[in-house]
């Protein structure tokens, strides 16, 4: 089984050695990929943008009044 991390004990140096002679368990492309996945602008720009949608229920997105449409000036 291909690993992406070790989870290691706190202040464990023993485990940390053992996690380091297993390195070669872990593939280096999968890493990349989950990285650039979860971690990259976009990802973070697609989580931001699904935040105001759960939260303001799609109202007025899309309708060319962003999110402040319903309110009045001063």
């Amino acid at each position: 089984m291909v690993k992406q991390a070790f989870l290691v004990e706190q202040n464990s140096i023993d485990g940390l050695v053992t996690a380091i002679a297993r390195l070669d368990e872990i593939d280096r492309r999968i890493c990349r990929q989950v990285a650039e996945n979860h971690y990259s602008l976009a990802a973070l720009g697609d989580r931001i943008e699904q935040w105001f949608h759960n939260i303001l229920g799609d109202r007025n997105v899309g309708k060319g009044g962003g999110y402040g449409g319903n309110r009045q000036a001063h």
